[in-house]
């Protein structure tokens, strides 16, 4: 919250682009294990649309992740369901002429055991 009473004429911009840049992607990640008393990690996420932020959180997993890369795999397996819902939002909304992406939604993921 300092950091947005720092900066109050930051804003988030949501500008035209090229018709690539009309899709989804987003970002998830987690720590792990860093809550002292139960263990639990928390993920971290955010979706962008047309290079845009739309939807972020951060929240505590449910259960107590035994690596990092199974706290990163329930990160992004819990983000997937934002995502299709997302999506089918955008489609909802009237979007499907600015909504070209058919194909997957790109997710960055920085756990290499993660991402195999």
């Amino acid at each position: 919250m300092e950091y947005l009473d720092n900066y109050p004429s930051f804003k988030l911009a949501y500008m035209q682009g090229s018709t690539t840049g009309k899709e989804l992607d987003a970002f998830a990640d987690s720590d792990w294990g860093t809550d002292a008393e139960t263990r639990k990690s928390i993920s971290g996420q955010i979706t962008r649309f047309n290079r845009t932020p739309i939807s972020w959180r951060s929240k505590k997993q449910q259960s107590v992740a035994l690596s990092s890369a199974e706290a990163e795999y329930m990160a992004v397996s819990d983000f997937s369901k934002e995502i299709i819902y997302l999506r089918q939002l955008l489609r909802n909304m009237g979007f499907p002429e600015n909504f070209p992406q058919d194909g997957p939604t790109t997710v960055y993921e920085d756990n290499t055991a993660c991402i195999e």
